[in-house]
């Protein structure tokens, strides 16, 4: 029997992670183009690959999980191997094929790929849909923007094309939805009871703040800030808004440019961190841009152990809830790494004070965050548009490779740049710096006491580090003085030095979603390319802690997010690998996934404006289910 005969044999039973597991944990590296032994790369439902022990290629085309054909082909043919872009770009997110869609009369049913048909005597594009029984749908292109992503859960059941469940199911949510929203109204009207005087617009401090910024403000940052403007000096309701941006797209300035009008006013700001480290790097910043104002600011942390209670604005920690500030001088709370804090953090201060105006700012928000954005339930901004000549990072995902890590270090130190090298285990810490100097040996020595031209000069840092010391390493870090800062993910929040362009991670496998992504800001703040390593542990590591599909799929959507903006996509991958929650209680979470989110969240916006409408003869059932038509 031939090889080619063996092996199509032998992944006949393959799925497609299966795959993807199996040549991971065997040493292949993805790469956008396969040119050597060892190699294989991944379009939509297509792999090609080339064996280790073959020489030449193989294409294997998948349907779902499974494998639909294989075929090989010379080195030479490679080219006629690539696969026609189906990705379908919408506003919700990025439709590939394979991935569930959601339409309005339709239902739920599978994306398999765009196809050219004869109609009325031309061709024409029409999008495959594959639905429950094998029903398949050929729908025209032209319509796409019918279509939305499914978010909600993994692997949601199809619907029977045509069916009465989906009508069904139509019916009963309508009336679940037109509950909600009443009940969302009374909520609303008992809010809209509270108020506050606007904020005066103090031009002469916004045009100081405004000189203090270094950069160009981008038309979504100007956007941003006049959302958040209008909030404080047009509206009485107390400002309850998300701001949302990916990492690095200047959130901050917007929060800066909202406590510059509250704080003229004479009120007091709190800029609310999740770790000491990101509140040391906020007092520097905002003590630089307020340095011109009569603004005393102040931090509240482990590093503080006496708080000045007379200051303008306190920015810290967790500490805030105990330090005694006086809550009656309070006007805005700015919640930093939204997504680092739970539901009793958060309205800690406005139970305290009704009055409190709250801006939540968030580069990977929380599903129910994101819901609630998403449905119109909460006043939402965001920052779309990347700060000019800022590029996207580049993105590995190999198994632990000593020579690679050499080369990618070497690369950032001949042009000046510095390291972030993460390993999240405290105790194997000293195990990495001894690994990583035998790595070097022969171009580097690795120094706690100095740099020169054969020496880098490194610092370990980790939460269990005294926290005075940690404060000087990320200082000196930020200052440049060191190469190389060997951490654990402690790091993660907000952490901005521009110099810092490679991301080198050690077990990336054990790494949230959210987490590798917001590793993954680290990088990338400066008009150069950046590069993130994420590496998958040894062989050994694998066999003791077998890498799961779950696992493999957030390294496959870091990996293939890599562009600028991918944070809110991001968001939606992380809800749906954990599920969305529940978010209005159990059946609503259950008429979420039934659904999705997105049009979920698009049908309860409607409901909600439907129930604040005047009275009408239009029967209620036929007045929700025309909604599902818009």
């Amino acid at each position: 029997m031939q090889k080619y005969e063996q092996l199509q044999i032998a992944l006949n039973q393959t799925k497609y992670f299966t795959l993807q597991q199996y040549l991971i944990n065997h040493g292949y590296q993805r790469s956008e183009t396969v040119e050597t032994y060892g190699q294989y790369s991944v379009s939509g439902d297509r792999f090609v690959l080339w064996p280790v022990n073959e020489n030449r290629l193989f294409r294997l085309d998948f349907f779902g999980q499974s494998l639909e054909q294989i075929s090989d082909g010379q080195k030479t043919k490679q080219s006629e191997l690539t696969v026609k872009d189906n990705r379908l770009l919408t506003e919700d997110g990025v439709i590939m094929p394979q991935s569930y869609v959601v339409h309005p009369q339709f239902g739920i049913a599978q994306y398999v790929g765009r196809r050219i048909r004869q109609w009325q005597q031309r061709p024409k594009s029409f999008l495959t849909l594959l639905f429950a029984a094998n029903d398949q749908l050929s729908f025209p292109q032209d319509r796409e923007a019918e279509l939305m992503p499914y978010y909600g859960r993994k692997n949601p059941r199809l619907t029977r094309l045509y069916s009465k469940t989906w009508e069904k199911t139509k019916k009963r949510i309508s009336e679940d939805l037109y509950s909600i929203a009443k009940d969302l109204i009374v909520t609303a009207a008992k809010r809209a009871v509270v108020e506050r005087e606007p904020y005066a617009e103090n031009r002469e401090w916004q045009q100081i703040i405004a000189a203090s910024f270094p950069h160009t403000l981008t038309v979504d940052q100007r956007s941003s800030i006049a959302d958040v403007t209008q909030d404080l000096i047009k509206e009485r309701r107390p400002m309850d808004r998300l701001l949302t941006g990916d990492v690095g797209y200047g959130k901050t300035e917007v929060a800066i440019r909202a406590a510059t009008t509250v704080l003229a006013s004479g009120k007091k700001v709190i800029l609310l961190a999740p770790t000491t480290v990101l509140v040391e790097q906020h007092f520097d910043v905002w003590s630089a841009r307020f340095a011109q104002l009569p603004i005393k600011l102040a931090k509240v942390s482990r590093l503080n152990n006496k708080v000045d209670l007379t200051a303008d604005c306190f920015i810290g920690t967790h500490k805030l809830f105990t330090a005694n500030i006086p809550t009656a001088d309070i006007g805005l709370i700015i919640i930093d790494e939204e997504q680092r804090f739970g539901v009793k953090h958060k309205e800690h201060f406005k139970n305290l004070r009704s009055h409190l105006d709250v801006l939540s700012v968030t580069a990977t928000p929380i599903p129910r965050t994101l819901y609630l954005g998403l449905a119109g339930l909460r006043n939402m901004s965001t920052i779309k548009t990347a700060p000019g000549q800022r590029r996207g990072v580049e993105t590995v995902v190999r198994p632990y490779n000593g020579p690679l890590i050499r080369e990618a270090i070497i690369k950032e130190r001949s042009r000046g740049g510095q390291i972030y090298y993460i390993h999240n285990r405290v105790q194997s810490l000293p195990r990495v710096v001894r690994r990583l100097q035998e790595n070097l040996k022969g171009a580097y020595r690795l120094s706690l006491a100095k740099r020169g031209k054969h020496t880098l000069h490194y610092a370990v840092a980790h939460g269990q580090t005294p926290i005075n010391k940690l404060a000087d390493i990320m200082h000196r870090f930020f200052n440049n003085e060191l190469d190389i800062l060997i951490s654990t993910s402690i790091v993660e929040n907000g952490l901005d030095n521009p110099n810092a362009n490679t991301l080198i991670i050690e077990r990336a496998e054990i790494f949230g979603l959210a987490d590798l992504y917001q590793l993954r800001g680290r990088v990338g703040r400066k008009d150069r390319t950046a590069y993130a390593y994420l590496l998958i542990g040894e062989r050994e590591e694998r066999q003791q802690r077998p890498l799961n599909l779950t696992a493999l799929e957030r390294l496959e959507i870091v990996a293939d997010s890599a562009k600028l903006g991918s944070g809110w996509t991001i968001a939606l991958k992380d809800l749906e690998l954990r599920g969305a929650g529940t978010l209005l209680g159990k059946r609503q979470h259950g008429n979420l996934e039934a659904i999705g989110l997105v049009l979920y969240g698009r049908l309860l916006k409607r409901a909600v404006e439907l129930v604040r409408q005047p009275s009408s003869a239009v029967h209620l059932t036929d007045a929700m289910l025309n909604l599902w038509k818009r």
